[in-house]
């Protein structure tokens, strides 16, 4: 499991924030079968990953969540891994709105295996000042 990633990492006072996760974290196991995995939550995920602590930087821009697909070899609901980084996105707006700011989201997946340096999935939250 991925440890939590914005724990000891200093967040900047302005500008744009990129963060890289692989889909440990936007999955949990089904309490129904328990060898498959279904999306997490995207507050849970948004919790785990701490990213409550990006609204409270004062002059950000854009947030970028880079993932990674590392669950080839578990069996989950189908796009389990695509469920929670959208609804990230929505908390993202939901926060943001309630403190008064123009947000949105553009969502973007990989659709070809020609550069394993891509992620496999990125949401882009941009953020009006």
């Amino acid at each position: 499991m991925q440890t939590r990633v914005l724990a000891d990492v200093q967040i900047p006072a302005k500008g744009n924030f990129t963060l890289s996760i692989d889909c440990d974290g936007l999955l949990m196991p089904d309490p129904n079968s328990p060898s498959m995995f279904k999306s997490k939550p995207a507050a849970e995920a948004a919790l785990y990953f701490r990213l409550e602590t990006l609204l409270t930087v004062p002059m950000i821009q854009q947030i970028k969540l880079k993932c990674f697909h590392v669950c080839g070899k578990v069996e989950f609901d189908e796009c389990a891994c695509l469920a929670t980084p959208w609804g990230i996105g929505d908390w993202f707006v939901d926060q943001y709105r309630q403190a008064g700011k123009y947000v949105y989201y553009k969502k973007w997946t990989r659709d070809s295996e020609k550069d394993w340096n891509d992620p496999d999935i990125l949401l882009t939250v941009f953020i009006d000042q």
